[in-house]
This record gives structure tokens, sequence and C-alpha cells, in this order.
């Protein structure tokens, strides 16, 4: 069983806005090599204020995160359905 202050620090985990890079890497569930590799080509926004630590904002994080949806066959037969009767 966790303890309250562990839950207390992960709750404000999960809400805080800007995350560093070791906290973006945990909160993505990514390995820090697989994150620094994602922010040298550029294939994840993150910010560098003073030209050395690297931080990302939660929201893009979210955003990343949700790219690429792969919709269920229920989602697409209804498209396909409701594509037939505008037709």
């Amino acid at each position: 069983m966790k303890t309250i202050p562990k839950k207390i620090a992960e709750h404000l985990f999960f809400i805080k806005d800007i995350h560093s890079f070791n906290e973006a890497a945990a909160y993505l569930d990514l390995s820090k090599s697989h994150l620094y590799r994602l922010t040298s080509n550029n294939d994840i926004p993150f910010f560098r204020p003073g030209g050395r630590k690297i931080y990302f904002k939660r929201a893009d994080l979210d955003a990343w995160m949700l790219r690429n949806p792969i919709k269920s066959n229920f989602q697409i037969e209804r498209e396909a359905s409701l594509q037939s009767l505008l037709k």
C-alpha cells in the first residue's frame, strides 16, 4: 500500500504544467534514451530556455501521445453508414 505522501507526490506530478526531461520520460513511460532521440530529431515539442536543460509542456506531451488515433471497427462502420446516408 502506498503512503499518503507518496500518493500526494504522484498526484502533483500529473497536474504539473511543465515537466523536466526526467519527469517527461516518466510521464510518457519512455526510456530517457528514446525521449532524447525524439528531442534530437525534433519529433516532439520541447523547450530549452537556457540552452541546456530541456522542458516540456504537459499539454504538448498529451497531444503528442494522442496523435495518430486508430479508429475502432464500430467508429469506421458508423462513419461509413453516415456517409451513405448523406449521399
